[in-house]
């Protein structure tokens, strides 16, 4: 008899199952953590007011980046996603 399913591509699987939706989550938060750092880290103030940038609106994030350099969210999205 056969075995239906195979040990090994089973694994691969998995790992695939498992590692794509934790990539799409990990990603926004890795460019909030970054975007905050570069907020905090920049010209040498008093810490308060460095805490209060850091909450501050800007386009560092990466999908005004993508908007910036393809020209629309729609243009965005398909060239990311391919």
């Amino acid at each position: 008899m056969l075995p239906l399913l195979d040990r090994q591509n089973l694994e691969v699987a998995d790992g695939a199952i498992i590692g794509g939706p934790m990539l799409a989550l990990a990603l926004p938060v890795i460019d909030t953590l970054i975007v905050m750092k570069q907020r905090f880290g920049g010209e040498k103030r008093p810490i308060l007011q460095r805490i209060g940038t850091m909450f501050n609106a800007d386009r560092r994030h990466i999908h005004h980046i993508l908007v910036a350099r393809f020209g629309s969210t729609s243009k965005a999205s398909f060239r990311s996603g391919s």
